[in-house]
């Protein structure tokens, strides 16, 4: 393999020629070391060279496609879903370099998407050091708009994989994707893909994980910021239990811009999210008119005697047999003896 000092520090002088046949020379040793295991010093040392390249803005070579197609893929994907953490974090680093320094972005987004699926893999695993460095990855590329849209397609479909831990980190990158291209307006339109949004949001606001549960909260608050009426429709598909942890999550949010405001105003029309937090949805009128109808009924005397004192030591009015069967609903939770003294203090009316 060629290593001049000249050729690895000033590759953006190099023809292009030149810079192909260096570029595969460094691959092959990618390829080469790794037929054994235990000298893994050569590829380390071919990563950094690669690095080297990348910051040489690869994408305005010609045939870029073709270079990072026929020498630069299959060694990086392997490198990345390597078993050790020094080859795999600079595999990392690599794709990290290729995101920032590659000026022709339509070039990248269609190259990015060969990375994603490795970076997803490599977060299942136990060991910190290697999910913490494909989470960064991953982050970097949502940072720098380098998701396309087959590489987009290859995010959403993190966030109905398998593992869990794979669904929480992709719905975190997905969050943090939407608010990118809510800040950079006309580089990736989320419209044509609002359905899938939706969809993969849906499934993470009920998923069987907490913690995905939570991070697909996040996502869908971001969301919202970006597609009010896409995120409203969402909204009133979901099941009352979803909606009831959106209205309390939104109290954890810390940064203002990224949720709208509750309208405190009883004039204005509120919106669902603002009923649910605000405690006047139908569901919560309906536990207020539950908990009023199972009050025992000596409260009820209580009352009745404070607001007419005269009514003390006088018998209940009479009443009829089928008052005695709307009782029974609001009997229930006492004991058999408190329920039978009940129904015995009251008096029958005659037939």
């Amino acid at each position: 393999m060629k290593t001049g000092a000249s050729c690895v520090e000033h590759p953006s002088s190099m023809p292009d020629k030149a810079f192909a046949a260096q570029l595969q020379s460094i691959c092959e040793a990618l390829n080469t070391s790794g037929e054994n295991s235990g000298k893994w010093g050569g590829r380390l040392e071919a990563l950094r060279q690669l690095e080297v390249f990348s910051r040489a803005d690869m994408s305005n070579r010609r045939d870029f496609m073709m270079l990072m197609n026929t020498f630069v893929k299959v060694p990086l994907q392997k490198h990345i879903e390597e078993d050790r953490a020094a080859l795999s974090n600079e595999a990392c680093r690599v794709v990290t370099s290729l995101a920032k320094h590659c000026s022709n972005r339509r070039a990248w987004q269609a190259v990015s998407e060969w990375f994603i699926q490795p970076l997803l893999r490599v977060t299942v695993r136990k060991k910190k050091v290697f999910v913490d460095a494909a989470v960064e990855t991953l982050c970097n590329l949502a940072r720098t708009n380098s998701f396309g849209p087959r590489a987009f397609a290859e995010l959403l479909r993190g966030c109905t994989a398998a593992h869990a831990a794979t669904r929480s980190y992709t719905f975190s990158v997905l969050q943090l994707f939407i608010q990118q291209c809510k800040n950079n307006e006309g580089e990736f339109a989320l419209s044509p893909y609002l359905g899938d949004v939706c969809r993969v949001l849906r499934s993470g606001l009920s998923d069987a994980d907490a913690q995905t549960r939570r991070c697909a909260r996040d996502c869908y608050w971001n969301f919202r910021s970006a597609e009010a009426e896409a995120a409203e429709t969402l909204y009133n598909k979901l099941e009352a239990p979803v909606k009831r942890m959106l209205g309390q999550d939104r109290n954890r949010l810390t940064i203002e811009k990224m949720v709208p405001k509750i309208d405190r105003n009883p004039t204005t029309a509120a919106t669902p999210a603002s009923k649910l937090a605000c405690g006047t949805d139908r569901a919560s009128r309906h536990r207020r008119r539950n908990q009023e109808q199972w009050k025992p009924l000596r409260l009820r005397r209580t009352r009745k005697l404070r607001e007419n004192p005269r009514q003390v030591g006088k018998p209940l009015r009479s009443v009829g047999p089928m008052h005695y069967l709307s009782l029974f609903p609001v009997l229930r939770g006492r004991s058999v003896y408190e329920a039978c003294v009940g129904l015995w203090r009251l008096p029958i009316s005659p037939a």
